[in-house]
């Protein structure tokens, strides 16, 4: 993790999704600057999570129609911010709102995955 990293900020974006925009699968924040991943069946508090696509916090596995190869692309953050605060959970374009100037790095990981 970069100097200076308060928190951590976690995307998933299914561009290919058959919805303008793509498709939101997990928004995280105010994730722990000490952490070294996530458990399998980590549950984040309602600070933590942000709007999906689906219209509410929580985390919507891929799951594509049959068709052409959909792409997963996760982008964690680095931040100089400790909190982003909110009174309702975030969307994707809000929290890339309130990130921006505040990130010290990214990651990205993309993964695919096709339905017949």
């Amino acid at each position: 993790m970069p100097k200076g990293t308060k928190s951590f900020a976690l995307i998933l974006h299914d561009a290919d999704a058959p919805i303008p925009g793509g498709f939101y699968h997990w928004i995280a924040y105010n994730l722990a600057a000490g952490s070294h991943g996530l458990a399998s069946a980590v549950k984040l508090s309602d600070d933590q999570l942000g709007e999906t696509s689906a219209g509410k916090p929580g985390y919507y596995g891929p799951c594509p129609p049959p068709g052409p190869v959909h792409h997963y692309t996760f982008t964690l953050y680095a931040l100089d911010l400790a909190r982003i605060s909110s009174q309702t959970p975030l969307t994707a374009s809000q929290l890339e709102r309130r990130m921006a100037g505040h990130i010290l790095a990214r990651a990205i990981l993309q993964g695919t995955e096709t339905s017949h």
